[in-house]
């Protein structure tokens, strides 16, 4: 009996230990809008219907909540955030990153993975997909993201928001002990 509770007591610290380790999930979301120029394929200016790609201007945050909630007034401007310029059409992504932000001690990163074409005509273009938001001390985290683009003041909004977290397995390994360990005991007092 006082080996089943030792290793019983060693099994639950090497779990516990294991899930201590993991970083927790990015959570919430991060909102950007600023100028931008629809592009061709081969980087030159053009009409919103025939674009293939984006050139970023001036951009800032307009909203963040979560874990990004201290992202909430990075800008261009002031140098606390990079976006990249990227083709939807002829250079699919990934694009890596798509943008960084520094909220005054660290630096949050969106790898676009994926791409969708919602709509694109003369006025509007709109853009969804998937990618992964990156931060010091966090798991990367999947995310989901839509860019809405229009011509009237050739502007743009961007949001991204993480997706749904799956326990990781430490955590399952832990109820898996739990469980067992109720099981052991139901049997004991029963024999």
């Amino acid at each position: 009996m006082s080996k089943f509770r030792t290793a019983l007591l060693a099994g639950a610290m090497v779990v516990g230990l294991g899930a201590a380790a993991d970083a927790a999930p990015i959570t919430g979301g991060i909102s950007l809008a600023g100028g931008f120029t629809p592009i061709d394929g081969f980087s030159a200016p053009t009409t919103l219907a025939a674009a293939t790609g984006i050139d970023f201007g001036a951009s800032f945050a307009t909203g963040a909540s979560g874990t990004l909630a201290s992202f909430g007034s990075v800008s261009t401007a002031a140098g606390t955030l990079t976006m990249t310029d990227f083709q939807f059409v002829s250079v699919p992504p990934p694009v890596s990153p798509l943008f960084t932000a520094f909220d005054g001690v660290a630096t949050l990163s969106f790898d676009l993975n994926t791409v969708s074409i919602i709509s694109q005509n003369s006025s509007t273009l709109q853009l969804s997909g998937t990618g992964i938001l990156s931060l010091p001390g966090f798991d990367p985290t999947p995310g989901d993201w839509v860019l809405t683009a229009n011509s009237l003041g050739g502007t743009f909004s961007w949001s991204s928001s993480t997706a749904a977290v799956i326990p990781e397995p430490a955590s399952l390994a832990l109820l898996g002990m739990g469980l067992l360990g109720l099981g052991f005991a139901a049997r004991r007092r029963a024999a």
